[in-house]
């Protein structure tokens, strides 16, 4: 009876412990398939606003964000984001950018909404970074992004980018930069060098 005794209890131990690591690796599946980006480096703190959701809540390293979701980096903060397929985002303190949805299977978009951003690749892609007041098409490998209150700006140090909005564009090349103040077409403003 004992030995009855002690082999149902292994096996609902055994059946208990299944469960467990069953539900755990179900609950800690990815969000989502196809993902836009994933978290590969944080000093601070960073948050996420889930594409269904009104909350944020915290991301830690290699946790993926979803097309549709929005990111933020908290004060003294910092992060690196590896986007899907290719490419690397750097992502500064008070920073917040959402991943809408693709046009299309061959392009990528990222909406910054306000902080700075530098993105690097080892070969040109197809990527857009949508801001409130000018939009970058990419068509070259590293360049930085910042958006203010009343402007946004595009550094270009490595191949080329398109800033354009409803107003006008310009075509960056290597050490130029642009902003588009408030209703304004985006404008030359210096020469950048890219140790800077």
């Amino acid at each position: 009876m004992k030995q009855a005794q002690r082999c149902w209890m292994f096996s609902t131990l055994l059946i208990s412990i299944f469960t467990i690591v069953m539900f755990n690796t179900t609950a800690m599946a990815d969000p989502c398939d196809p993902w836009a980006a994933k978290l590969v480096s944080i000093q601070g703190e960073a948050m996420v606003k889930r594409h269904a959701q009104n909350e944020w809540s915290p991301i830690g390293f290699g946790d993926l964000i979803c097309m549709g979701d929005t990111f933020q980096v908290g004060q003294n903060s910092r992060a690196s984001l590896l986007l899907a397929g290719e490419g690397l985002i750097r992502v500064d303190q008070l920073t917040t950018l959402r991943f809408p949805e693709p046009d299309s299977p061959n392009s990528f978009w990222t909406e910054l909404i306000d902080g700075v951003i530098h993105f690097f690749s080892h070969k040109p892609r197809h990527l857009k970074v949508l801001t409130p007041f000018v939009n970058a098409n990419v068509e070259g490998t590293e360049f930085l992004v910042k958006v203010s209150s009343d402007w946004a700006e595009i550094n270009v140090l490595q191949g080329r980018v398109r800033a354009i909005n409803e107003l006008g564009e310009l075509l960056l090349a290597a050490g130029q930069s642009a902003r588009a103040q408030k209703g304004a077409a985006p404008a030359l403003i210096t020469k950048i060098k890219p140790e800077n």
